[in-house]
């Protein structure tokens, strides 16, 4: 690994961690299938700045965009937009978003349609999912659980379809489902537990793993689904535990990299960063820097 490019990258994640922890916007990076919450992740679109300007490759299987579409998020505003991290002066305006919503979630479904699904205003809680076609806002189905605030962020996309898991409403849910555009819908193995405010990343083609989180308290706790065989194994802790962060999968050099960012212990908003290398070696900690 090269240590100036990793030292750079430190530097940047210390201020991704301070960016992380505020509640701001839910944004849609066009780099094959990449939809971000920011009310819940302000981590990953920051990276989108980092692996261009330090050339780190992502996922060797889609290539980086600079391009992020910004729909929703708290205070609740309605507007959605695109815009360029490289010319900051290139700005597209788009419809407005039907309703006023945060802590939805999405993703890029059937290779090109960016999908949000459930949320809340801070009053009522929506079950309802909307895709941009022909620059237009559509209904495209209705999430039956209802517990659709919170829902495990981290934008996956399965087979064209968006990964749905856990999520909120006066109380949390062990649900896990796949849903296109068409809102057909695949259920998957329950959870071994009911979470919300967790963040998902893919191991590889055929592991999902799922990173804190809140039961009845903010956990440090991993999982992983075998997507294949349906069977959930217990994944390594973290050092801390976080609600409501940030997290990525990067390949710097020839090592894949699993990072978390912010978040909420239950008592504090975090500043922190925390890293993964490979499931035996356990998470490390990152850069802190706390608010000035």
């Amino acid at each position: 690994m090269n240590t100036i490019k990793m030292a750079k990258l430190f530097f940047v994640l210390t201020m991704c961690a301070l960016v992380s922890t505020q509640p701001i916007e839910t944004i849609v990076a066009s780099n094959g299938g990449l939809l971000l919450n920011w009310t819940q992740v302000a981590f990953e679109a920051f990276l989108e700045w980092v692996k261009n300007g330090f050339g780190i490759d992502n996922s060797g299987t889609a290539e980086s965009s600079h391009k992020v579409l910004i729909v929703t998020g708290g205070p609740y505003p309605k507007k959605t937009k695109i815009i360029d991290l490289k010319e900051d002066k290139l700005v597209c305006f788009l419809p407005d978003f039907p309703i006023q919503l945060a802590y939805g979630v999405g993703g890029i479904v059937d290779g090109e349609i960016p999908m949000i699904c459930g949320g809340w205003n801070g009053r009522t809680i929506f079950k309802i999912c909307y895709k941009l076609v022909d620059k237009t806002w559509k209904e495209a189905g209705i999430l039956e659980s209802g517990k659709t605030v919170e829902m495990g962020s981290g934008n996956i996309i399965i087979n064209g379809s968006l990964l749905l898991s856990g999520g909120y409403a006066g109380s949390r849910s062990d649900k896990i489902q796949l849903m296109d555009s068409s809102s057909s819908t695949k259920e998957l193995k329950e959870m071994p537990i009911a979470i919300s405010g967790h963040c998902n990343v893919m191991l590889n083609s055929s592991h999902l793993l799922i990173i804190g989180g809140w039961d009845s308290n903010a956990r440090s706790e991993t999982l992983i689904l075998d997507l294949v065989k349906e069977e959930w194994t217990n994944g390594p802790s973290m050092r801390a535990k976080t609600y409501l962060h940030g997290c990525t999968q990067m390949i710097l050099g020839d090592k894949q990299i699993i990072w978390v960012t912010g978040g909420y212990d239950g008592s504090n908003l975090l500043q922190s960063t925390q890293y993964l290398e490979g499931l035996d070696q356990g998470w490390q900690s990152g850069i802190f820097r706390p608010l000035l």
